[in-house]
């Protein structure tokens, strides 16, 4: 089996390291597995969302390819 992480782009690699810190600051604060993941869940997702809007900005416009 491939692990998961071999198939990741850079901002899912990104966001899941961003979330394996919060999942072991969650644990010190003793919050329930439930709410860990409930809480690390959305926080993915609204990492993935900013990162994607700001992958497409960073994106430079398609030229038409000049005749020399």
């Amino acid at each position: 089996m491939i692990p998961v992480r071999d198939d990741a782009t850079v901002e899912q690699l990104l966001v899941l390291a961003n979330i394996e810190g919060m999942n072991a600051e969650f644990i010190h604060m003793r919050l329930a597995q439930c709410e860990r993941l409930k809480r690390l869940n959305q926080i993915a997702i609204r990492q993935m969302q900013t990162l994607a809007a700001a992958s497409r900005k960073a994106l430079p416009a398609a030229k038409e390819p000049q005749n020399p």
